[in-house]
């Protein structure tokens, strides 16, 4: 099934440095997470869907959904298209795709507005959409306005989940590596203080998780802070014993491992490299690491 979520209120920028550096990284760890919103014992057509979802067939995935026709199932077709976006994709139909995953995200809240994979699926295609694009200033304002309503009212409906939790120390922690002399930490409130205790807690909840420790272990990487190395190490070791319960995670899976792998190397170039990549879900520069 499924579950994610998004960062409390603070306004989001208006710069488009800011946003993307936000959301394409809260868009990494929504991807995997299995909706807890769906029934316990969903039903055939549904469990259909999530089928494909799990086995990594994303386009199969979000045909389904899609003539499924309900929230839960418009919201697991907007999921699995953003995976194949961020995952399979050429570069050249990342874009259609995040614009599908958006109006299924969209038609999923019009269905039902208190369904939360909805409102996340929908934050996490605009965060992809205005790293595609490039985003217009006059864009930004609208989608930073528009995103900030669906991660506080994600949240509303459901604020003690690790993976509004995860977001949320995400958010804190990109806006806080992007801006060092602190002009968001003044303006928006973000503290790395604050985003390091959200993504504690997040573990604390769900310490098998393999994305959030995956995600959590990238964040402080990418920091350049060695004082957080050791704990990086400790969130990317995490997973090697864990067996990913889904296509993607066993991607993400593969991805810590790569970059433990690098790290023991001692390659620094590589490692930022990868650790930047994936960070923002760019594989362009990477070649994809083996599962392990």
């Amino acid at each position: 099934m499924i579950s994610r979520r998004l960062a409390p209120g603070v306004r989001v920028p208006q710069k488009i440095r800011y946003l993307s550096a936000v959301l394409i990284p809260l868009a990494f760890v929504c991807l995997t997470a299995l909706a807890r919103a769906a029934p316990a014992e969903p039903p055939p057509a549904f469990a259909k869907v999530e089928a494909l979802y799990v086995q990594g067939d994303y386009h199969g995935a979000a045909q389904a959904g899609e003539e499924l026709d309900t929230a839960a199932g418009l919201a697991l077709g907007a999921r699995a298209l953003l995976a194949a976006a961020t995952s399979s994709a050429p570069a050249d139909q990342r874009l259609a795709l995040i614009d599908r995953a958006e109006a299924l995200a969209r038609r999923a809240i019009a269905q039902d507005e208190t369904f939360v994979e909805g409102h996340l699926q929908l934050v996490v295609a605009l965060g992809h959409r205005a790293k595609a694009q490039g985003a217009v200033m006059a864009q930004i304002d609208g989608l930073a306005g528009e995103t900030r309503r669906h991660i506080d009212r994600a949240l509303e409906l459901e604020p003690d989940n690790p993976w509004a939790l995860a977001i949320s120390g995400g958010w804190h922690l990109e806006l806080v590596r992007r801006d060092p002399i602190g002009f968001v930490t003044l303006i928006y409130g973000a503290r790395r203080s604050k985003g390091m205790e959200d993504f504690e807690r997040a573990l604390a909840l769900d310490p098998t998780n393999i994305v959030l420790q995956v995600q959590y272990g990238l964040i402080l990487l990418e920091s350049r802070r060695r004082k957080y190395r050791d704990r990086a190490v400790e969130a990317l070791s995490a997973v090697k014993p864990l067996t990913p319960p889904i296509a993607y995670d066993t991607a993400i899976k593969a991805r810590g491992c790569h970059v433990l792998d690098l790290l023991e190397a001692v390659d620094r170039r590589a490692l930022n490299t990868a650790v930047r990549n994936y960070n923002s879900l760019n594989m362009d520069d990477i070649v994809p690491p083996k599962p392990r």
